[in-house]
């Protein structure tokens, strides 16, 4: 047995290292034997006392000592004091567990600091991404919402990247709506890109039209304007479910406008009478005989269209869903692409059938090119008959949207090429896009090939006996011919411009051929292309220049560099080409795309029972009437006094137009008077004249005093062809041309009865001249020359200038009437 000098405990012989404290082990001396014992003497044994055992004799086992009662045995009275080895391996004990307990602490601590260090930094976001800003979405009756440029500027300072998309809402223009695919709070990647949610303002979502009318309710009632449902009719209903919506106004994508604060939403209908919505795509000759079969009057016209409705119907005219009266005439439009637009326009030059140097006049194009033509963003551009009458070829223009200031000349026709009265374009020119193979083809002003700017005056050349000339940039008047064309001083400016692209145009030919502007070629490289499946038009953007008039002297080597050249005049006067490149280039940005969808007469259509959505409407009726009774008649005029029209001083000419057209002569009622006082005229916001004072000119046959007028259409005949910046003819009304018995326009002229011009009574007949009115084209208006003491009207202020039918003299300060403040 191996006793352990550290701990006492027992271990086995052979062991080297004690099994309960781990120290190693040395062996105790053994008793010797007799035969190994010294030969000196052995002392007496002493006596035994109390306490003391006796010693053991000579040649007898040793005893071992006696175990202590740690080991289960019996000790003695008196324990034995510890060894000096047991008192170590004490010690060692402690001090081991104080040190595992300093280093637990330590441990512990070291945890501790780590788990603060790492939420610090965690939340200065070291690591572990960046948090989304709490922003608060938007709503309908949020008032002060966070905007998305705010939200977007918070995350590209944390190093994210920003997505904005906008979408249609209720909430202000602008606004934040959220994020896609997160919630506010909440950790994304460092460096990710983060999609930004921004109100559009109201409008109509893509893919409205083809969803049940019931499933998109609550996302016009969350528009937050006013929403109407209206029947419209179907023809299958197996292919176009009853309840289906298959219009709206404004179309799919595109936001309300100031000029259409509200939404309009076509729901499927098979009850009812006049051109079903669902003609669209349909064979021509198929829809054509339904409608003749029908009693309706049917005729066929070409016009661009998407490449799904490419030689099939691709619109009508009323719209597809209108309501038709028996009998009624239908126009249907077939769907052409690039080589059907062309067609259009070319002829052959002979019987060879070559078309390469001969264009048909841009007069045609509203066979093609007619319709409202809008961008992504919701600016739109209407092409079409400028007075209406859609016989009138040479009146096809802008009738809205594009600029429409006097430099843009949206007053002029547009033509694809230089000839307007002549059959062709010009022959051996490669320069019109229309003459090229890339299918595109340019619409421009005809007046900006006819003359230049001399200040703010235009000066035309093709008018004969033209006695003015701009000299030293100032109009001047001679009456010597050979004059007139010795200008200096004179501007080219920039007016509208537009190139159009059928389905199937070669734009990657067109954009190869330095047609477009390098920096506006770069500036779209970075947007979405442009949809080629849809037949879209660009917009020159005079914004982009820095240089919109060029000098004009206007001789055979002055060309207006903001037209297409013309290379067969260039080449012969050894002009070198110096046109204008297009800005901007093609992009489904920069693209008015051509809409496709239903012009409706939406008042005229039934209303569509929607879930409720009627129901709800009645209800707001009900509300508003309730709260339109209880109104004082205080309050009512109140109300009207703020509803009325801003002055003239504060409306443009273009905007007092449109009211007056519109019936409401509010902008220009007032009372107007000749500068002596002898004579006033009192106009009403509904048109009725009065005369007072002196009688200048009967105002009608029934009442000398008395008429009620209405605005002469524009282009309308017969007319004194007012500028549209000009002024606004008006006229009394048809009954009061008087011949004989016989009473209106047609009865006196154009009956099978002879009337001379002294047999027949007119209506009265003025002029509106808007405020600030060029002087030169004022003095024009009476086609005469004035008087030899002529003095111009007072421009500051409107007038009006009656007119006779013939013998008129020029507007001057002592013959017209001028609106008294």
């Amino acid at each position: 047995m191996m006793i352990c000098q550290h701990c006492g405990s027992n271990n086995d012989p052979k062991s080297k290292f004690c099994t309960r404290c781990g120290k190693p082990l040395q062996p105790s001396p053994s008793t010797p034997s007799a035969a190994e014992a010294p030969s000196a003497p052995v002392p007496p044994a002493p006596s035994p006392s109390a306490g003391t055992p006796p010693a053991p004799m000579p040649g007898a086992a040793v005893p071992p000592p006696a175990p202590s009662a740690s080991f289960g045995t019996q000790s003695s009275s008196v324990p034995p004091a510890p060894t000096a080895s047991a008192a170590a391996a004490q010690t060692s004990a402690t001090d081991r567990t104080r040190r595992w307990l300093v280093w637990a602490i330590v441990a512990v601590a070291i945890v501790v600091v780590a788990v603060i260090a790492g939420l610090l930094t965690y939340n200065a976001e070291l690591w572990g991404g960046k948090t989304l800003p709490q922003a608060q979405a938007a709503t309908l009756t949020s008032k002060d919402a966070v905007s998305a440029d705010t939200v977007a500027a918070q995350l590209r300072s944390k190093g994210l990247h920003v997505k904005k998309t906008k979408e249609f809402s209720g909430a202000k223009k602008g606004a934040f709506l959220g994020y896609r695919g997160a919630d506010a709070g909440a950790r994304v990647k460092a460096g990710s890109t983060v999609e930004v949610r921004e109100s559009a303002g109201a409008g109509v979502p893509d893919r409205t039209v083809g969803k049940k009318a019931k499933a998109v309710t609550k996302t016009f009632a969350d528009m937050g304007v006013p929403v109407h449902y209206k029947k419209v009719l179907v023809s299958d209903s197996s292919k176009t479910a009853e309840g289906t919506v298959v219009s709206t106004s404004p179309e799919p994508g595109q936001a309300v406008s100031e000029q259409q604060p509200e939404i309009y939403i076509g729901v499927a209908d098979k009850q009812g009478s006049g051109i079903p919505m669902d003609i669209m795509g349909r064979d021509v000759d198929d829809v054509a005989s339904e409608l003749e079969s029908k009693g309706y009057d049917v005729s066929v016209r070409k016009r661009l269209a998407s490449k799904q409705y490419i030689g099939k119907v691709s619109g009508s005219q009323p719209a597809p869903g209108s309501v038709l009266e028996s009998g009624q005439s239908v126009t249907l439009f077939q769907g052409v692409d690039a080589q059907g637009a062309k067609d259009t326009f070319i002829q052959s030059a002979d019987d060879t059938g070559d078309t390469a140097s001969m264009a048909a006049a841009g007069a045609s194009t509203d066979d093609v090119a007619s319709g409202r033509w809008c961008t992504k963003g919701g600016d739109c551009i209407t092409l079409g008959d400028m007075d209406g009458e859609e016989d009138d070829l040479q009146d096809f223009g802008v009738v809205d949207g594009a600029k429409s200031d006097d430099y843009a000349m949206a007053d002029s026709p547009l033509v694809v090429c230089d000839a307007v009265q002549q059959a062709f374009c010009s022959q051996g020119s490669k320069d019109y896009l229309i003459q090229g193979d890339t299918g595109a083809f340019e619409l421009m002003p005809h007046k900006a090939f006819t003359g230049f700017w001399c200040g703010d005056t235009f000066l035309s050349r093709t008018s004969p006996g033209a006695t003015q000339y701009c000299k030293a940039g100032k109009v001047a008047t001679t009456d010597n011919p050979s004059d007139v064309g010795k200008d200096t001083g004179g501007k080219y400016r920039m007016s509208n411009f537009f190139v159009v692209a059928p389905v199937g145009a070669d734009l990657d030919k067109l954009e190869a051929s330095g047609y477009f502007d390098k920096s506006a070629l770069d500036a779209v490289g970075k947007q979405q292309k442009v949809d080629t499946d849809r037949p879209f038009l660009l917009y020159r953007d005079v914004k982009q220049y820095a240089d919109d008039e060029r000098e004009a002297d206007y001789s055979s080597k002055s060309l207006n560099p903001f037209l297409p050249y013309n290379s067969l005049w260039g080449k012969a006067n050894g002009v070198k080409d110096a046109s204008v490149a297009m800005r901007p280039a093609p992009s489904d940005a920069t693209a008015y795309y051509l809409c496709e969808t239903s012009d409706l007469d939406w008042d005229a259509l039934e209303d569509a029972d929607v879930d409720g959505a009627a129901q709800q409407s009645d209800k707001q009726s009900d509300k508003d009437k309730k709260q339109s009774d209880e109104q004082s008649d205080d309050e009512q005029d109140k109300q009207d006094k703020q509803s009325t029209m801003p002055t003239p001083k504060e409306l443009t000419p273009q905007q007092i137009r449109a009211s007056v057209d519109g019936g409401d002569m509010s902008p220009i009622a007032g009372r107007y008077c000749l500068k002596d006082g002898s004579t006033c005229l009192t106009l009403d916001a509904k048109g009725n004249v009065t005369e007072s004072g002196k009688n200048a000119m009967p105002l009608s046959s029934d009442d000398p005093n008395s008429a009620t007028v209405s605005p002469v259409a524009e282009g309308a005949r017969p007319s004194w062809d007012i500028p549209a910046s000009v002024g606004i003819e008006f006229r009394g009304p048809d009954s009061d041309y008087r011949c004989g018995s016989e009473r209106g326009y047609a009865a006196c002229y154009e009956s099978g009865t002879f009337y001379s011009e002294a047999e027949i009574t007119k209506p009265v007949n003025f002029v509106y001249i808007f405020k600030g009115a060029d002087s030169e084209q004022v003095k024009s208006i009476a086609q005469s020359m004035p008087e030899p003491d002529y003095v111009a009207p007072d421009s500051t202020k409107p007038f009006i200038k009656l007119l006779g039918y013939h013998m008129n003299v020029s507007p001057s300060d002592g013959n017209v009437f001028y609106l008294t403040e």
